[in-house]
């Protein structure tokens, strides 16, 4: 039998078994922030649930125009990424606010996932910082 010949063959294999092996499917994300008072600091909490993970925490701004976004990666299988963008939209006032944010990662399969927070700040001076990483299990 020839290369090209066992080649197609393993290949048609893989497919009748589910496919071939392809990059990890990339979860999803529903992501909320808004401004609280009253609370000095909030822990990153990572709260498994099925089929996903939430994780809440608060970003401690110099003031009132920072805003929150979210986006969610998962560079290798079992790894998800959650990062959040911290942006000065230049409106506001100057005292310390904190910007709580709720990320809902969805779409995971069950099992023991690398998850790490990265606060990605787009306001000079423009720099990014893990602040936390834990291994979560999703029933």
């Amino acid at each position: 039998m020839t290369a090209g010949r066992l080649t197609a063959l393993l290949s048609l294999a893989a497919l009748a078994c589910g496919g071939l092996v392809t990059a990890p499917s990339q979860p999803d994300l529903v992501f909320q922030s808004q401004i609280i008072f009253g609370f000095p600091t909030l822990p990153i909490v990572a709260s498994p649930h099925k089929g996903g993970v939430l994780v809440t925490g608060a970003v401690l701004t110099p003031k009132t125009s920072y805003v929150l976004t979210g986006d969610v990666r998962a560079p290798r299988e079992r790894a998800v990424v959650l990062e959040i963008t911290v942006s000065d939209t230049g409106q506001g006032y100057q005292f310390s606010t904190q910007n709580y944010y709720r990320a809902d990662v969805q779409a995971l399969g069950p099992g023991s996932y690398d998850l790490s927070v990265v606060y990605i700040y787009a306001t000079p001076p423009l720099r990014s910082e893990v602040v936390h990483r834990e291994t979560v299990l999703v029933p």
